[in-house]
C-alpha cells in the first residue's frame, strides 16, 4: 500500500515530536499548578449541627472538592478575583445529610413473600445490571433530596457496588454510597436473597447464604473481595452467639464494620454480645442491654419512620397488633438511649419508604423524642461516624464540600428539610435554586 502525506503533516509530526520532549514530569508539575475552580457559597444563615451553632450571614469558600475558608469576606483578600459567586439568599446552608441505612435498588411497592418473586430475589428485575439501573434512578432523587453519603444495606449482584462506582466516576448523579453487597443469612432465613422454587435459583455464600462456619467465613470474605463496606447480618432464627461471632471476627480483620437487622430480643442479645458495629430497627430491650450497648460502643439506626408508620395492611395481623404494641417501648429506646450517649444514626429504610422521602426519618426521630438538633445531628455527625467517614458531615475548613441550602429553620421545625434548594457534593453543584438538576 502506497502511503501518502496529507497537507501539513510534517507541521503537525514536528510538533508531536517536540511535546514528546517534555518530561512527564513537568507536565504533571504545570497540571497540578493550575488552581481548582473556587466557589464562594452565600447564604441567610448556616448551621453547625455539631454544636448547634447558627451563623449569620453565612459564607463559604470553597475549592475544588474542599472548604477552604468560613466567613472569608471578613478577609477579602482570601476570595480569589475569579471566584463564581452563588448566592442562595434567605435559605439556611446546612451539611450534606446522610442516611445509615437504605436499599437504592429496590422499590417500595416491590413483592414481599416468595408466591410473589420475592422481592429481594430473582424477579423480572433482578438482573445485578436491572437493579443497578433502578437504584441510578433512585439514588438521583436521593441527592436531589439532600442526602450526599447514604449506606446501602444489601444489594443482588453487587449492584449496589457497581451504582456507587458509575457515580464515583460521574457518569450519573448520585449519592456516595457506602454498600454491603449481599446480606447474609442463612438457608431460608430472612433476607434469604433467593426465591423459594429451586429450580429457578439456588444461592450460596457468594450470595450470603451462610450455614456452616466454613461458609460463614467465605460469605464474609466474598462480599468484601467484591466491593462491599460494610457487612450486613440478618438475625431471627439465624445465627447463633458463636456464629456471629465468627462474622464479627472475620469482617473486622478486613477492616469491616458489622450491621445487624435485628427485631427480636433473643437477636438483639446475641448481637451485642458478638460486639457487632450497629443495630438496625429495634427489638424490645431492656436497660441493661441498653448499658452493654453503650459500654461496647454499639450505634442504634433504629428506622423509626419504619418502625412507627409501616403501612399496617401491608404485614399479617399478628405483625399489625404487635407494631402498635411496641411503637410506645421503640420511641422510649429512643430517648433513653440519646440520653445515655449512645450514638443514634439516622437511616430511613428506603425502599420501605419511597426514595427521595428519606427525611421522613428523622421526622420520626422528632416523634420519638429527640430534639430537631438531635435528629439533624443524627444523619449529620453521627451517621458519619456510623459509616466511619471522618471528611464529612459538618462545614468545616479542609472537609468535604457537601452543602445543602433549605427553605426555613429545620432546628425549629425539622420539615423544613424537606423544602432543599441547593445541593452541592464534593464541590459540584447538582442543585440551585432557580435551575432545574443536571439531567
Amino acid at each position: 500500500m502506497t502511503h501518502r502525506s496529507r497537507p501539513g503533516s510534517l507541521v503537525i509530526s514536528l510538533v508531536l515530536l517536540a511535546s514528546l520532549a517534555i518530561p512527564p514530569a513537568a507536565v504533571a508539575a504545570e497540571e497540578a499548578s493550575q488552581p481548582e475552580p473556587a466557589r464562594l457559597v452565600r447564604a441567610a444563615r448556616m448551621i453547625d449541627p455539631a454544636s448547634g451553632e447558627v451563623t449569620a450571614p453565612a459564607a463559604v469558600l470553597v475549592r475544588g472538592e474542599t472548604i477552604e475558608a468560613l466567613d472569608p469576606e471578613t478577609a477579602p483578600a482570601e476570595i480569589p478575583a475569579d471566584a463564581e459567586v452563588i448566592d442562595l439568599g434567605d435559605l439556611t446552608l446546612l451539611p450534606g445529610l446522610i442516611d445509615a441505612h437504605t436499599h437504592l435498588t429496590y422499590q417500595v411497592d416491590e413483592a414481599l413473600t416468595p408466591t410473589d418473586t420475592f422481592k429481594y430475589g430473582y424477579s423480572p428485575y433482578s438482573a445485578a445490571a436491572s437493579r443497578a439501573l433502578i437504584g441510578a434512578a433512585d439514588a438521583r432523587k436521593t441527592l436531589e433530596a439532600g442526602f450526599t453519603t447514604v449506606r446501602d444495606l444489601g444489594a443482588w449482584g453487587f449492584s449496589d457496588v457497581t451504582l456507587d462506582r458509575v457515580i464515583e466516576a460521574g457518569i450519573l448523579p448520585g449519592p456516595d454510597i457506602v454498600p454491603a453487597g449481599h446480606v447474609l443469612t442463612v438457608t431460608g432465613g430472612p433476607c434469604n436473597q433467593t426465591l423459594a422454587d429451586p429450580r429457578t435459583f439456588d444461592g450460596g455464600p457468594e450470595h450470603g447464604i451462610a450455614d456452616t462456619p466454613d461458609e460463614i467465613i467465605e460469605a464474609v470474605r466474598y462480599q468484601a473481595r467484591y466491593g462491599a463496606e460494610v457487612i450486613k447480618v440478618c438475625l431471627g432464627g439465624t445465627f447463633d452467639e458463636e456464629d456471629l461471632a465468627l462474622i464479627v471476627e472475620i469482617a473486622h480483620r478486613a477492616k469491616l464494620p458489622v450491621a445487624a437487622h435485628v427485631l427480636e430480643p433473643e437477636d438483639l442479645e446475641v448481637a451485642v454480645a458478638a460486639g457487632v458495629d450497629s443495630i438496625e430497627h429495634l427489638a424490645l430491650v431492656t436497660d441493661e442491654t441498653l448499658e452493654q450497648i453503650k459500654e461496647k460502643k454499639i450505634a442504634l439506626v433504629p428506622t423509626m419512620e419504619v418502625m412507627l408508620h409501616y403501612p399496617l395492611e401491608k404485614l399479617p395481623p399478628e405483625w399489625r397488633e404487635r407494631i402498635v404494641r411496641e411503637a410506645p417501648h421503640h420511641k422510649e429506646t429512643v430517648k433513653k438511649a440519646v440520653a445515655m450517649g449512645i450514638l443514634v444514626a439516622a437511616g430511613s429504610d428506603a425502599a420501605e419508604i419511597p426514595h427521595g422521602e428519606n427525611v421522613r426519618e428523622l421526622e420520626a426521630l422528632v416523634e420519638a423524642g429527640m430534639t430537631p438538633l438531635q435528629a439533624l445531628r443524627a444523619a449529620t455527625v453521627a451517621a458519619a461516624q456510623v459509616l466511619r467517614l471522618e471528611d464529612r458531615a459538618r462545614i468545616a475548613p479542609g472537609l468535604r464540600a457537601d452543602l445543602i441550602a433549605v427553605d426555613g429553620d429545620p432546628l425549629t421545625d425539622v420539615g423544613a428539610l424537606r423544602r432543599v434548594r441547593f445541593v452541592m457534593k464534593a464541590g459540584e453543584v447538582f442543585t440551585s435554586p432557580g435551575t432545574a438538576p443536571p439531567r
